[in-house]
């Protein structure tokens, strides 16, 4: 089982990360890790599963994070375009996701986070930006908001430790309870606690209240289709208008999906 971390130049918080990640895999004599540049900022690397190697079980794209905010974050999430496509990938796409690796990288950098006090906030972002063309799972891990930190050679330490270590705890056991979230804002705080108090769970796509502004089916399918396997479904109770929750309960009752509610 392999795994590529696709890097760029051109962005850089992603080579940062990159010089953080090769240190580990070199001093680690890591042989299940390979590095790819990619020539433009990550979120457009359509089909650049096409550049790897057969053997590749997911793709780990390395990028910054950006906001309006100041607070220190390192970041985990799916790719993908619930409609337009503001920033690579296509319309109406979205990456498949690896819900059980999500969850162990989010676990694992809140353990790092604590221990090393770096002052960074952990968290899931929902679904958002490309890339969402190709054939194998792909997670984007994040290090923002602001240059001061995209340079940070600690903080991507951090990230990547705790994502090496997420790929070891997820060769040992790829079983997990895989979820789709549906509800709340941007940084998903809802799933994120939820996450990191349960062990066994990971989570793929999530739709944030700003995707369901009103009923759409049709986002509720993909997510659904491009989770990787769907076993709950998290809802972010507070984080849906009351009538676009009640439509979505039905339909998914009528899936027979199970419906947690957070």
């Amino acid at each position: 089982m392999m795994f590529a971390v696709v890097y760029s130049k051109e962005d850089i918080a992603s080579y940062t990360l990159y010089n953080a990640f090769k240190k580990v895999v070199e001093t680690r004599e890591i042989d299940y890790i390979i590095f790819h540049e990619y020539p433009e900022h990550v979120v457009y690397a359509d089909k650049v599963d096409e550049e790897l190697p057969d053997n590749i079980d997911t793709i780990i794209f390395l990028s910054r994070h950006s906001a309006e905010s100041d607070i220190p974050t390192i970041s985990v999430h799916t790719p993908g375009n619930f409609g337009e496509n503001r920033l690579g990938g296509n319309p109406n796409q979205l990456a498949i996701a690896n819900p059980c690796l999500i969850g162990e990288i989010l676990r694992c950098y809140k353990s790092y986070t604590e221990r090393f006090s770096l002052g960074y906030n952990v968290t899931l972002e929902v679904t958002h930006h490309g890339p969402t063309d190709n054939s194998i799972p792909s997670v984007f891990v994040e290090i923002g908001p602001k240059e001061v930190n995209w340079i940070d050679k600690r903080g991507a330490s951090l990230i990547a430790y705790s994502v090496v270590e997420a790929i070891e705890k997820y060769m040992n056991n790829r079983n997990c309870v895989r979820c789709l979230g549906i509800g709340g804002p941007h940084y998903a705080p809802n799933f994120t606690r939820y996450l990191l108090k349960n062990g066994d769970v990971g989570i793929g796509h999530i739709i944030s209240k700003y995707v369901l502004t009103s009923f759409n089916k049709n986002f509720i399918d993909l997510a659904l289709s491009s989770n990787n396997g769907v076993d709950k479904v998290l809802i972010s109770w507070k984080g849906l208008k009351g009538g676009v929750r009640k439509e979505v309960l039905n339909y998914l009752s009528d899936l027979g999906y199970e419906v947690i509610k957070l």
